[in-house]
């Protein structure tokens, strides 16, 4: 099993040179570029769930070309270096994000009552998270020139410059959900195809769950704040803090599977690393 996957990295590897090779070809004037993708290809594609979290845009302030996945969270890693560091928002949220997939994958997505996904989230750890980020991918809209502050419109028109590299990322990754943090509405509404809207929460800037559409391909996508907002926001009217949202996510994910029974299952096992337009 362990060459299997070795194996499986090392087709990783040669796929992202030539998809990086491409990028560059596209964005060749980029003062700086923040490559991205998956963390430790082995450990995703011994992932049954795969969980690819898609974010707006990088920033180095010293405008530093690395890569994300590489030179950055994997290297952080391997060293012992907290994720995300001086990021406190960013990695709590994301923390409880993966951990409650992690919980309700587990239990192939049925009898997780909500007060058990509130302690099973609650009592998950930074060790956690660092277990549940090595299986994922992760990846930006915008990969090169980030600012501190993201506008709505400077980031389509990255992501619509360089559309090709999502789509290949997405179809080589091979994800069994997409995570949103907050790039659809005004991003990539309209530069992707689109199936079902699967759930669409009530409230400003409510939970959405749709279908990304490649090649003919569905892949489920949650549409949600970005894990860095530290806000309020709106539940059947009432106001509350950030720190409960995961429970609109458990809602929309439970929803879609209470509607369209073993949903979800359809999506385990996803083989990745295996289609690949370059």
């Amino acid at each position: 099993m362990e060459n299997k996957f070795k194996k499986e990295e090392q087709e990783y590897f040669k796929w992202e040179e030539k998809l990086w090779t491409l990028y560059h070809s596209i964005f060749k004037d980029a003062v700086y570029t923040i490559t991205d993708g998956v963390i430790f290809p082995d450990k995703y594609a011994s992932t049954p769930f795969k969980v690819m979290i898609m974010n707006r845009e990088p920033y180095d302030s010293q405008k530093v070309s690395y890569s994300l996945n590489q030179d950055g969270l994997a290297r952080q890693i391997k060293e012992g270096i907290r994720p995300f560091n001086s990021q406190t928002v960013l990695r709590t949220h994301t923390r409880q994000y993966l951990s409650l997939i992690h919980l309700l994958s587990e239990k192939a997505f049925n009898g997780v009552s909500k007060e058990e996904a509130i302690n099973f989230v609650n009592q998950s750890t930074e060790d956690d998270l660092i277990y549940y980020l090595s299986n994922t991918a992760y990846i930006n809209v915008k990969k090169s020139n980030g600012v501190n502050v993201s506008e709505k419109n400077d980031l389509k028109a990255y992501a619509k410059k360089g559309i090709d590299i999502l789509k290949e990322q997405i179809r080589f990754c091979n994800p069994s959900i997409i995570l949103g943090g907050n790039v659809c509405d005004g991003i990539i509404d309209n530069l992707f195809d689109w199936g079902e809207t699967l759930y669409n929460g009530k409230g400003h800037h409510a939970l959405k769950i749709y279908e990304i559409l490649i090649d003919g391909k569905s892949y489920p996508f949650i549409d949600m704040y970005h894990p860095s907002y530290f806000g309020k926001y709106k539940e059947n009217g009432e106001i509350r803090d950030m720190s409960e949202y995961f429970l609109e996510l458990f809602k929309g994910i439970i929803s879609v599977e209470n509607e369209r029974p073993r949903y979800w299952s359809k999506y385990m096992n996803n083989k990745c690393f295996e289609t690949s337009k370059l």
